[in-house]
């Protein structure tokens, strides 16, 4: 039998079994391809999530023409910064807010008393209850948490007693030890009172980067087992991490120029022990005399390696953008390095295919210019929030969202930044001079759209479906949702 004797109901079957962008590749074999690919939803409803850098939920209730319906209403709705709601809700005085987080339509807030309260976004209202629970953590002793939801995990860093540390691994639901942990409080030694640059969850694993022996040190632990994975040397310097997945990491690093390295956690052969591999150390541009990075944080959507449960889709873990925030000495400058997630894995990939050993030290000009976007930072004081491939920022009375997307298409393109309502899209390069000894062009495409807002946003909080801006003085929350 020829293929074009297969039946169409068959070869869409066949088809489905490819991945969206070579379904893509086959549409342009041939007209007849191209009008059955057209003409199944079930097909395009595959495409159309992948080029909006999602992946197919849990949720099947739904037909593959509703779905893709709804999938373009919520592309259009993004783009245009058209949220479908805007819901107000009060709040406890957030000027004793310590630490807050906004994860899969959960939002989480420690207070500076005992109090941690939790809103849930979904099917929101303004009469929507502000859950308030008291832990029993002493305050003195809390430094840190962070939730994913899709695990049902809260994650509660205190300094427990003096030289020690410990991680409460408790479910988010209902505060008690999390059932998958084996050990649901992970005590270890820390010399001095942990400062932290950040705590993240990724499937099984925990970093947390702390300060000890004088260095900031990322730390490894799986949640589930209990067992610490990895300690890290560390830098003297205030270094940040990202967890890109369960068992690779990068660390921004700011001495000198400044530089970001690519590590993995991995298990050497007919070994247990976890080790931490350098495969990579991508450079930051070299500064003119008298110049130095003094301050390096980074920013990305949480890992979710499986989709959100009772959801029609959700955000892919290989369509992420990093924000990485540099501030250089001596001049005050500060500016926003853009990075996408396949240009670090990238290596990552390579590292677990060839199995290479030999670290590899890549100047700028081999990778920035063409992988990166470096924006002078705007005179706004917060510095913003990621989930997937945007990033969301504060403009004046406005807000305004970047979208790194490989699909941006469609849109007037502009060099300039936006300063008014609307969107364009940047292609031409970026192009800064101080303090770097030469130019520096960046050339990584983004969508930028702009809306006002009504109210003072002190801050932006972004996650699949929702933009939260908060209103310190009227104590209130603003959930847009989309």
């Amino acid at each position: 039998m020829r293929l074009a004797d297969i039946p169409t109901e068959i070869f869409c079957e066949i088809l489905s079994l490819l991945t969206p962008d070579t379904i893509l590749k086959c549409s342009s074999v041939s007209r007849t391809w191209h009008e059955t690919i057209v003409a199944s939803p079930a097909l395009q409803y595959a495409i159309q999530l992948w080029k909006n850098g999602l992946i197919p939920g849990t949720d099947d209730s739904c037909s593959s023409t509703s779905k893709l319906r709804a999938l373009d209403q919520r592309r259009r709705a993004w783009e245009n910064l058209a949220w479908t709601s805007q819901t107000v809700v009060k709040i406890a005085p957030l000027d004793s807010c310590r630490v807050f987080e906004l994860r899969s339509g959960m939002l989480a807030i420690q207070y500076q008393g005992p109090n941690f309260s939790t809103l849930s976004l979904q099917d929101l209202d303004a009469d929507a209850p502000v859950h308030i629970h008291d832990l029993g953590i002493d305050l003195e002793q809390f430094e840190d948490f962070t939730i994913d939801p899709a695990q049902d995990l809260l994650v509660i860093f205190l300094h427990s007693a003096p030289g020690q540390a410990s991680l409460l691994i408790k479910s988010l639901t209902d505060h008690q030890p999390h059932p998958l942990a084996r050990c649901p409080t992970i005590t270890f030694s820390a010399e001095h009172r942990p400062l932290l640059s950040s705590i993240q969850i990724a499937d099984d694993v925990i970093g947390a980067c702390i300060f000890t022996q004088n260095r900031f040190s990322p730390c490894f632990w799986n949640w589930r087992s209990g067992k610490q994975l990895a300690k890290c040397k560390g830098h003297t310097a205030e270094s940040d991490f990202r967890l890109i997945s369960s068992r690779a990491f990068i660390e921004a690093v700011p001495e000198g120029n400044g530089w970001i390295d690519l590590c993995v956690l991995d298990a050497d052969d007919g070994e247990d022990e976890v080790k931490m591999h350098r495969i990579a150390t991508l450079r930051l541009p070299d500064l003119s005399t008298g110049h130095s990075l003094s301050f390096a944080s980074m920013y990305s959507g949480a890992c979710h390696p499986r989709p959100m449960p009772n959801r029609r889709f959700s955000s892919a873990d290989a369509r992420r953008i990093y924000l990485l925030h540099l501030h250089y000495s001596d001049d005050e400058f500060e500016a926003r390095l853009f990075v996408h997630h396949r240009t670090f894995y990238g290596y990552i990939s390579q590292y677990e295919r060839d199995r290479l050993r030999q670290h590899a030290d890549v100047p700028w000009e081999a990778w920035g210019p063409e992988q990166t976007r470096l924006l002078r930072r705007d005179e706004h004081g917060w510095l913003g929030d990621v989930h997937g491939e945007r990033v969301v920022l504060p403009a004046g009375d406005s807000m305004q969202l970047y979208d790194f997307s490989p699909a941006i298409v469609g849109l007037p393109k502009s060099s300039e930044s936006v300063a008014e309502e609307g969107n364009s899209l940047h292609t031409a390069p970026t192009i800064l001079n101080e303090p770097f000894e030469n130019p520096v062009t960046t050339c990584l495409p983004y969508r930028s759209t702009v809306r006002r807002v009504d109210g003072n946003l002190d801050v932006l909080l972004l996650d699949q479906d929702h933009i939260v801006g908060t209103d310190t003085v009227e104590n209130k929350l603003t959930v847009f949702a989309f």
